[in-house]
């Protein structure tokens, strides 16, 4: 199989060609799960968070004692070196600002990974107006970056045991030991010809996406408290993010599938699960409905759920709608 080199900055090219790949988020207890459906009981939202209106700026994410990074750092250098061993791979390790990236990718390709992952960062912390400077993670977030489809489905199935995360371009894995969530980590795989005939450049807007798609999840599984977030919304946000950066209309889609369904009640479901990769454009254009009628009081609406809200409870507080209401603002957005 060819391989891709990939030098440079990742240049934005508006639209997509080829087949479209998105990524997976996936959720684990004690025990990885074997599938990306399941959910979980949410730990307890942050104490003490400051009000809107108190004088003190609110606390967006939980910082980290010197300690707890220093710790977080051993502890992913540790599982990278398990990891390098049971797949039999060597790895290089990439420090960025806020990342630690394990890679076989070729050397000359490591200015184009640390350019797109701070890219990423950058992108997720302008949407939720943190400064760039702050890092929101325990020490920093571990990249698994695998310059073959196979060394990365390899990882899926004998890393984290979940074969249908081996099909995805890339997913944010996390796990639960106490009141933090430890050890988070990304894993990409370098899209090849099978996906894009051979065009790099595509390859490269392709990648990038998911990269930013998926690092968003890892800011939101950090942001506020460690509570999961709906859904729909948390996949909604990420392609937000990620067409913020990798701009493309998906809105024609959307409208086929407003034009297919007579509700979307199932989707607003607190505890509904992943969603195929046919409602990624309405998740995103629900998210861009509510960015796009007010800005700040998305934040807000984001934040209460984050913070114990029901997301029904947070929408009328913040917005004094309805599911209906979302639904049918969202319908004359896509021009259904």
């Amino acid at each position: 199989m060819r391989h891709l080199l990939w030098v440079g900055a990742l240049v934005v090219l508006v639209g997509a060609a080829g087949t479209e790949v998105f990524g997976q988020t996936t959720k684990k207890a004690q025990k990885p799960t074997t599938a990306p459906a399941t959910t979980r009981a949410s730990p307890t939202p942050a104490k003490g968070v400051a009000s809107k209106d108190a004088a003190e700026p609110e606390a967006k994410y939980k910082k980290a004692t010197p300690a707890e990074a220093a710790k977080a750092m051993v502890e992913a250098r540790a599982e990278a070196a398990e990891v390098a061993k049971t797949l039999g791979i060597k790895f290089k390790e990439i420090e960025t600002d806020h990342y630690l990236v394990f890679t076989d990718w070729d050397p000359r390709e490591y200015e184009f990974i640390k350019t797109n992952v701070e890219a990423a960062y950058a992108a997720v912390t302008r949407q939720f107006d943190i400064p760039v400077k702050e890092n929101v993670y325990l020490g920093k977030l571990s990249c698994f970056m695998f310059s073959t489809h196979e060394s990365f489905a390899a990882f899926a199935n004998k890393v984290d045991r979940d074969p249908s995360s081996a099909d995805a371009a890339g997913y944010y894995s996390y796990k639960y030991t106490g009141k933090r969530s430890i050890r988070g980590y990304m894993v990409m795989s370098k899209l090849d010809e099978r996906y894009t005939l051979g065009n790099v450049n595509t390859a490269k807007r392709m990648w990038g996406y998911v990269l930013t798609h998926e690092l968003t999840h890892s800011f939101v599984q950090r942001y506020i408290s460690d509570r999961d977030m709906p859904s729909w919304l948390n996949e909604g946000i990420a392609e937000v993010v990620g067409s913020s950066c990798f701009p493309r209309d998906v809105k024609a889609d959307a409208r086929k599938m407003a034009l297919q369904e007579k509700s979307f009640s199932a989707l607003f479901k607190d505890d509904a699960g992943n969603q195929k990769a046919e409602m990624y454009p309405v998740m995103r254009t629900l998210v861009e409905t509510l960015i796009l009628k007010d800005r700040k009081a998305f934040l807000h609406f984001f934040d209460d759920i984050k913070k114990g809200a029901t997301t029904a409870e947070s929408l009328q507080t913040n917005y004094k709608w309805t599911f209906d209401d979302l639904e049918k603002y969202w319908r004359r957005y896509v021009g259904q």
